[in-house]
């Protein structure tokens, strides 16, 4: 890792632990954990992971070691949280359809062997795809930044 990159990560870490769920737009499955290796950006909106619902589909990350950037960021309307380097997921569900768009859960597993996120169930993914596609249009201020499918 370059000192830049390293030194980028360390001011990350210093910021509050993020735990929830955050999106990024994909058109693939994930099927075998993984360990982050660069800061992923991802965005709690999936209006905007998704740029106003216009991929293929998204990963949506349980997570609870990643840092919400929003609050210093240029663009807060992105709802920019971070995955950082050394974080693990796991594939907990298989690329479905949820609401009309295709969507994979992606749990952490915590390196201290911590609790574990709790799924959202069918449902609960469901209402949030059918609200946020209610939501207003959003400004896709840097497309791809959330992933493409």
């Amino acid at each position: 890792m370059s000192d830049q990159k390293a030194a980028l990560v360390a001011a990350l870490s210093a910021l509050p632990a993020f735990q929830g769920a955050s999106w990024r737009a994909a058109g693939f499955e994930v099927v075998a954990p993984f360990t982050v290796e660069e800061p992923i950006p991802t965005s709690r909106s999936v209006r905007v992971a998704t740029e106003n619902f216009a991929a293929a589909g998204a990963h949506v990350f349980l997570s609870v070691s990643a840092r919400d950037i929003a609050p210093l960021s240029a663009q807060p309307a992105e709802q920019e949280v971070t995955l950082l380097p050394g974080a693990r997921y796991v594939p907990a569900t298989a690329f479905e359809d949820v609401a009309g768009l295709r969507v994979q859960v992606l749990v952490e597993q915590p390196a201290d062997g911590g609790a574990v996120p709790e799924l959202p169930t069918g449902d609960e993914l469901e209402g949030l795809l059918e609200s946020e596609r209610r939501s207003a249009f959003v400004d896709t201020l840097r497309p791809g930044r959330f992933g493409r499918s």
